[in-house]
């Protein structure tokens, strides 16, 4: 998140036929289960789709992400999606300051190369998978304890997530 820095939803894969986008609606779901109170989703324009605003919208999420320049004004049945575009038209500066968030959650990749700086070394594709989760969750352990001492009101207690 653009705030903690934790990473609150992952899929990873070795078939390099299957893309970012075709991911995105388990990420999303993935995401908003671990961060309910999430409103805004941030974005390049590999995300500027009729398809991924409808997936954001219906989570109740406000999507920002960067319009393709070939992007039109149509709908099509995604009322996210028009109110979007008009956000960028009607008041461009404030919605690229709401949009550049995003590079403050693009910096935990290289939190993630800078801690961690060696490439991934097993070669069977569920060791490969292991080691990348390991990866991710030593992030987020990190950043749950840095949070925990820095601005403990941004989480919360474990208590409270697992012993219901």
């Amino acid at each position: 998140g653009v705030h903690t820095k934790i990473i609150a939803g992952l899929y990873t894969t070795d078939d390099h036929s299957i893309g970012e986008l075709s991911m995105f609606p388990g990420i999303m779901a993935q995401t908003v289960s671990l961060c309910p109170q999430i409103d805004v989703m941030l974005g390049d324009a590999l995300y500027s789709n009729r398809k991924i605003c409808s997936i954001a919208d219906e989570y109740g999420i406000t999507p920002y992400f960067l319009p393709k320049t070939n992007a039109t004004f149509r709908s099509k049945g995604v009322a996210s999606w028009k109110t979007m575009l008009y956000g960028f038209v009607d008041d461009t500066q404030s919605w690229m300051e709401q949009y550049h968030m995003r590079s403050i959650s693009e910096s935990v990749n290289s939190m993630i190369k800078r801690k961690m700086p060696t490439k991934i070394r097993k070669k069977l594709p569920q060791r490969k998978k292991t080691e990348e989760n390991l990866k991710i969750n030593m992030h987020n352990l990190r950043q749950y304890s840095y949070l925990r001492h820095t601005n403990p009101e941004m989480i919360k207690d474990y208590r409270e997530l697992y012993l219901k």
